[in-house]
C-alpha cells in the first residue's frame, strides 16, 4: 500500500522486540503467547501446557498429533 496513512514509522537499533509463541490447527489458530525472557525446556511446557493443549482438544478431531519445527528447545526429556 502506498497511501500514507498507512504507513508506520519503525525505529531500528534500540526499537526492542517481543518473542511469542502460537499454535494451530486446520481449522482455528490458537492464543498468542508473550515469552519473557530466556526460553529454555521449562517455560517451553509452561507455555504449551495452558496454550498448547487446550486448542488441540477443543479444535482438533480426536487422536490429534502435536508436531514442532526444529527449534532445539522443543527436544527436551522434560516434556517426554
Amino acid at each position: 500500500m502506498d497511501d500514507v496513512k498507512y504507513n508506520i514509522p519503525t525505529g531500528k537499533d534500540g526499537g526492542g522486540y517481543i518473542m511469542v509463541w502460537r499454535c494451530s490447527s486446520r481449522d482455528a489458530v490458537g492464543a498468542l503467547v508473550r515469552i519473557q525472557g530466556i526460553m529454555d525446556q521449562y517455560k517451553y511446557r509452561d507455555i504449551l501446557q495452558p496454550s498448547m493443549l487446550p486448542h488441540g482438544n477443543t479444535n482438533s478431531p480426536p487422536r490429534w498429533m502435536f508436531q514442532h519445527h526444529n527449534d532445539h528447545h522443543n527436544d527436551v526429556e522434560v516434556l517426554e
